[in-house]
């Protein structure tokens, strides 16, 4: 099990107006555990487990919820949970106090636990939180984690209160729980058959049912999200298009130049020169 929290509470901020965390963090593979627990303020996303879906109960009332999905924990609602697989999960705490003027913002409402699917603007966020958190240092950490996590909070709320897949089949659900994991761990080398595996699939059915609810190859599909990250770095950084390559998992920049240019009709420099926003500042 790997922690990365910070304690967010003492840290003076610059700027005022977002509500100020009192911690925040990640947990890998959360043990197994049970218990009850009240009294917190608390936006937690539960980004994967080794199952399928997960039970909690709320104030008495049981719920299933498939991965990804995320609790707004309240002050008020007591929460009873038996943790039978390891999970991993991102967690924003606040103060109970702010529990009034957070309601008012719209930010707190039923229900309060949801399944959602993740957009590549929630898996940008995510990664981009983790991110923060295996590096506690950076600059102005406590005002970028405050306004993260809001960002973050009204994207989940927007996607619950779009959601229409409640007729979702297991097959479609584990799908897309596959999906979700490669738009969280795209940079990495990952495993497809394991992950396949993980999730009730031989990898013949794996490539049958993907087939069914997406248009290009789980390969393909990773390869346009490093090529989407790579345009984010690109149009609003100045990190060495090598560095770039690097961070993206490709172990030679010159392959990634060439694909990137096969993929987007012009090479990452001139990209950058056409794009990049620091540069016309």
């Amino acid at each position: 099990m790997n922690i990365y929290g910070i304690y967010l509470d003492d840290i003076a901020r610059r700027f005022s107006g977002v509500f100020p965390l009192e911690a925040a963090g990640a947990i890998e593979d959360h043990p197994f555990c049970s218990g009850s627990e009240s009294g917190k303020l608390e936006l937690c996303i539960r980004l994967s487990g080794k199952k399928t879906s997960m039970k909690e109960s709320y104030n008495g009332v049981e719920q299933e919820l498939r991965y990804p999905n995320v609790l707004i924990k309240v002050p008020y609602v007591e929460r009873q949970y038996v943790l039978e697989h390891p999970r991993d999960i991102i967690y924003f705490r606040y103060r109970p106090e702010l529990l009034e003027s957070m309601s008012q913002a719209g930010l707190i409402s039923k229900p309060y636990a949801w399944h959602f699917k993740m957009t590549p603007d929630i898996s940008s966020k995510c990664k981009e939180a983790e991110n923060l958190f295996r590096h506690p240092k950076v600059n102005g950490i406590a005002e970028r984690l405050d306004l993260l996590a809001i960002s973050l909070w009204e994207l989940l709320l927007l996607a619950r209160d779009n959601e229409g897949d409640d007729d979702m089949s297991d097959a479609e659900a584990r799908i897309r729980r596959v999906a979700a994991y490669l738009q969280l761990h795209f940079t990495d080398e990952v495993d497809l058959a394991e992950v396949a595996r993980k999730n009730g699939f031989s990898e013949r059915n794996f490539f049958r049912c993907w087939k069914r609810y997406f248009d290009m190859s789980p390969a393909d599909f990773v390869k346009n999200l490093k090529f989407t990250e790579a345009e984010r770095l690109l149009s609003e950084t100045n990190i060495p298009i090598t560095r770039i390559s690097e961070m993206l998992g490709f172990h030679n920049a010159g392959y990634f130049c060439n694909i990137f240019r096969q993929s987007r009709g012009m090479t990452p420099l001139k990209y950058r020169v056409s794009t990049n926003k620091s540069s016309k500042n």
